[in-house]
């Protein structure tokens, strides 16, 4: 289960696992952006952002493997 919590420093919106957060969390500037990457991450939904900086919030945040290969897949494709 993931969760956000708002920065105290920059104001930025922090999408992280509250038992590994070292390794799995996120900023946004938007709190909209954090709950559209808690939302997918959590139901395992690929997004429809072609966006790099999103896609690669995805990907610090989640911890499965074929989840990340799968959006490691549509980040390559829209850089290529």
């Amino acid at each position: 289960m993931l969760r956000i919590k708002k920065s105290r420093r920059d104001g930025t919106y922090i999408v992280y696992n509250p038992h590994n957060f070292e390794d799995c969390h996120t900023h946004c500037d938007h709190l909209r952006v954090s709950i559209l990457i808690k939302n997918n991450v959590e139901k395992k939904r690929i997004p429809t952002s072609t966006n790099p900086k999103t896609l690669e919030s995805h990907l610090r945040v989640t911890r499965d493997r074929k989840y990340k290969k799968a959006i490691q897949d549509i980040l390559y494709q829209y850089s290529a």
